[in-house]
């Protein structure tokens, strides 16, 4: 999905995002639950962990574009990042597989709310930051962790 043009519509930034989703999300509900507590491939984080922190960055990003669209300005940054997902981790901990799964589903429904409600013309303000962080945070983010939620 890297060599497509960036999308220079709110109907084609979704429709990169819902590819991406639809790909990844589809891997993610095949996991069998025993996977969810395996270390992804290099170690570090569990599928769990990982998944909770993908959760928590659709949230972040549906708040700041949110902020965007209200206000017109790009919104500061979340914070740091590497607290954002040591907390991401820590959460994962309290959350069982299947509220794992409905919070993805229903963060990436807010995420793409946001998106809607979007403007064409606003999607190149601020140097194309509302598509930049919704690539990121969609197909860009799910690229990234692709292999860490293929079936060991």
């Amino acid at each position: 999905m890297t060599d497509q043009p960036e999308p220079a519509t709110v109907a084609e930034l979704l429709r990169r995002a819902d590819e991406g989703w639809s790909s990844f999300r589809t891997t993610v509900h095949a996991l069998a639950e025993d996977a969810w507590d395996e270390p992804v491939p290099g170690g570090g984080w569990t599928r769990r962990k990982m998944l909770n922190h993908i959760r928590v960055w659709h949230d972040l990003t549906a708040r700041r574009l949110r902020h965007f669209r209200e206000i017109g300005e790009r919104p500061p940054s979340p914070g740091d990042e590497d607290t954002i997902n040591a907390q991401a981790a820590v959460d994962a901990d309290l959350r069982t597989r299947a509220m794992i799964l409905a919070d993805l589903d229903a963060s990436y429904g807010r995420l793409l709310e946001e998106v809607r409600q979007l403007r064409d013309e606003q999607l190149t303000a601020h140097e194309s930051w509302p598509v930049a962080v919704v690539a990121g945070n969609t197909w860009g983010h799910y690229d990234e962790h692709r292999a860490d939620v293929a079936e060991p």
